[in-house]
């Protein structure tokens, strides 16, 4: 169980799709970023209006993705809307006649709503309770439209919801319960890596993140669950 959980915790930190890196070097246009002027190659520049048209503002490059696992084009954008946020943006077949451009706008602009989503499961069932819930680097399969529902999101078989959550060790009794209080997402068509972890009264809201999974890591609590659906299906474990 603590190798399945450091392999969990692992994900949760790396998380992210594949591709290869795209080289923004070639300086032949120029995009806003912030109010500064940044130099792009064409293609990178192209994506950048294809993004703005698509969801009616403007984006400018923010960086490479560090990817290196397939032969997908990826790197990062940014807009006004949600500043300081990293928007993944994956290009199959680039600059081929069947390009397809997908990215994951849809996770930051529906993250609050996912973040209630999974609060109001886990508080059904167990209280109060500490949530860590960030949108991730994963980007849709389909090409889902700007104006997708949080239903074509999360039905999407790319999209990985990843998500922690600390409970009362006198509330977290059984593998049921955990799975009660994950149902808003464990019954749709995304994936998804999820860990709850027992903690006393006294240390219950007290600790660091980091803390809290190397506690785990340890063994130091008295229960704890982690759900996983990745591509090769769906396991669960309770310790």
């Amino acid at each position: 169980m603590k190798r399945f959980l450091a392999i969990f915790l692992l994900i949760t930190i790396l998380l992210g799709g594949s591709g290869c890196t795209m080289n923004p070097t070639q300086t032949t246009e120029s995009t806003e970023s912030g109010g500064k002027e940044v130099t792009v190659n064409k293609n990178t520049a192209r994506i950048l209006h294809h993004l703005e048209e698509k969801y009616g503002e403007p984006f400018f490059y923010v960086g490479p993705t560090g990817d290196s696992m397939s032969g997908t084009h990826s790197f990062f954008v940014g807009c006004d809307s949600m500043p300081g946020e990293e928007i993944k943006v994956s290009i199959d077949h680039y600059n081929k006649e069947d390009e397809l451009i997908r990215d994951n706008y849809l996770l930051f602009k529906y993250h609050n709503e996912i973040y209630d989503m999974l609060l109001r499961g886990l508080q059904t069932e167990f209280g109060d309770v500490v949530l860590y819930y960030l949108p991730g680097v994963s980007v849709p399969r389909a090409n889902l439209p700007a104006d997708a529902s949080l239903d074509d999101l999360l039905d999407d078989s790319g999209i990985i919801i990843s998500a922690s959550a600390e409970v009362r060790a006198s509330r977290l009794n059984s593998l049921e319960q955990a799975e009660n209080a994950l149902l808003c997402i464990t019954t749709r068509g995304c994936r998804y890596y999820f860990s709850l972890i027992s903690v006393e009264e006294e240390q219950f809201g007290k600790l660091s993140y980091e803390e809290l999974s190397n506690g785990a890591l340890a063994g130091e609590y008295e229960h704890f669950a982690v759900f996983v659906k990745g591509d090769g299906g769906v396991q669960t474990s309770w310790d």
